[in-house]
């Protein structure tokens, strides 16, 4: 039928009436389609380690050791979930081994590296043609600021299966703007803060207790970065708190 779509696989041919492009940053089923044409990406060095001067009860992020990006290290039992990531892969490798040393590593360095490709997002992007919808990283759905993409990989898929459900497929692209990538708008203004005025953002988000509260409660996706921008513009606007209780618009 012409409302059909088949795929081609090693284990078969598949025919749907609808395809949902969940594969990965460099979709084909994007390029196929022509909602994919460019994308710019993104790196990401990771390694799971032990022999860390860590608390295992303490998460470590750490912004200016890379290019517009960042690096992290989060507990997991015995281990440690180490990485880096930024939008220049040419000298990850090398800050990679300056964060490793920032966070007391002791042990011999024997350890295989686990690669990442990160698109960047498009906020607006098209992601459905006909019948086939893109969803997760063949979306671009990766936070700015955070480099996350699975929570957003599940909340597309389900935005995509919705649609198909309700038959109202050609509203998949508003709403993924509406309750995903419209926050991601102010990731990307807050990225460029940390990387245009890091001192401010050191004495901001770092020495600041309620401020570093705020931005652990939008990594770990219990806040909008919306609500994080705000009060960022407002410190900016008013350091000296004259202006408590009036709002601020950006």
């Amino acid at each position: 039928a012409a409302d059909r779509i088949k795929i081609l696989t090693g284990k078969g041919i598949f025919e749907s009436k609808y395809l949902i492009g969940a594969d990965g940053v460099y979709t084909r089923i994007g390029a196929w389609s022509g909602l994919v044409r460019r994308r710019r990406i993104g790196s990401a060095l990771e390694v799971e380690v032990s022999g860390l001067a860590q608390d295992r009860q303490t998460a470590c992020i750490g912004f200016g050791l890379v290019r517009e990006g960042y690096a992290w290290s989060f507990p997991k039992g015995d281990y440690c979930s180490v990485g880096i990531g930024g939008r220049r892969a040419g000298r990850l490798k090398a800050e990679f081994d300056r964060w490793l040393d920032q966070l007391g590593y002791r042990g011999e360095r024997k350890f295989k590296v686990r690669g990442h490709a990160l698109p960047a997002a498009i906020i607006g992007a098209r992601l459905q043609q006909g019948n086939i919808l893109l969803a997760g990283d063949a979306a671009g759905l990766v936070n700015p600021l955070t480099g996350e993409g699975i929570r957003y990989a599940i909340q597309s898929g389900r935005l995509a299966a919705e649609a198909i459900a309700a038959g109202e497929i050609t509203d998949y692209s508003r709403l993924v703007r509406e309750r995903i990538t419209g926050d991601f708008r102010y990731s990307y203004w807050i990225r460029a803060l940390f990387f245009l005025r890091p001192e401010f953002c050191y004495r901001f988000f770092v020495k600041n207790g309620s401020a570093s509260r705020a931005l652990s409660r939008a990594f770990c996706g219990d806040a909008a970065f919306k609500e994080l921008f705000y009060s960022c513009a407002k410190k900016m606007i008013d350091p000296f708190g004259w202006l408590k209780g009036r709002p601020v618009r950006a």
